[in-house]
């Protein structure tokens, strides 16, 4: 199962936080509906599943390309997280 979402970082990052919850109100307000969900709750979908590496990340981790020098952190990096796993 491949899973990539939208991802509120709440404590781990507060001010990336914010911004998330404005942009889920936002996007409810005006394009139709979305959740941006805690690592926790992104981490349930997985249940039962073996989680394969790098885990629950940060998407451009997950495929980060040769000689990739990714940008310092902002919204956008910590906002959509993405996970694989499989039956184990």
């Amino acid at each position: 199962m491949v899973i990539s979402h939208f991802h509120n970082p709440m404590e781990a990052h507060p001010e990336v936080s914010e911004q998330a919850f404005t942009a889920e109100k936002l996007f409810n307000e005006h394009l139709g509906t979305g959740r941006w969900r805690t690592r926790e709750e992104i981490l349930a979908f997985f249940d039962g599943l073996e989680l394969l590496e790098p885990g629950l990340v940060p998407l451009p981790e997950w495929r980060p390309e040769t000689g990739d020098h990714r940008a310092a952190p902002g919204i956008t990096y910590h906002t959509f997280v993405g996970g694989v796993a499989r039956k184990p």
